[in-house]
């Protein structure tokens, strides 16, 4: 069983340590994008950014997870400047993984209920339909570019829908 730990939108209180355990980073659509597991911290970009949380974090009910407020996280971080390195660090790598799941295409298709094409942007014209098939939860195909061929996706099983076909 897995209980929401923090949801995306609600004020950035604490920094997270995951002591045991497993939590999962879910997308906007509830999807896991990204295990954390023992050692690793969630919650610091919106105590560094000053925001609300960016994305919502599911936690099995056998984790455990130290929480340190963001006083005491300042406090921490005025106390030992060398922790602002790692946090940089961190957060590089956790934009740069983001980034390329944006630019992956079939990273964005993982679970997803449809893809919609909006481009003609030649990395889409050719797309590993098979592979696509089996990355996603729900076969629909919506081309806004009108770039496949009804047939292509139909004989595999996809509900396509393309703009002003007839």
């Amino acid at each position: 069983v897995w209980v929401v730990v923090l949801r995306k939108g609600d004020p950035g209180e604490n920094l997270y340590i995951v002591v045991n355990g497993q939590v999962n980073v879910l997308n906007e659509t509830g999807i896991s994008i990204s295990p954390l597991e023992e050692g690793e911290v969630f919650g610091e970009m919106s105590l560094i950014c000053d925001q609300e949380v960016g994305s919502t974090i599911q936690a099995s009910q056998a984790v455990q997870i130290l929480s340190i407020h963001r006083e005491h996280f300042q406090f921490i971080m005025d106390k030992y400047p060398s922790l602002h390195r790692y946090f940089n660090r961190l957060l590089a790598k956790r934009l740069a993984r983001s980034n390329q799941i944006r630019s992956d295409a079939y990273a964005a298709c993982q679970r997803a209920d449809a893809v919609v094409l909006m481009t003609e942007w030649n990395q889409y014209r050719a797309l590993d339909l098979e592979r696509l098939k089996t990355d996603m939860k729900e076969l629909t195909f919506i081309d806004l570019r009108n770039v496949y061929e009804p047939t292509s996706l139909t004989s595999l099983g996809f509900n396509y829908v393309g703009v002003g076909r007839k």
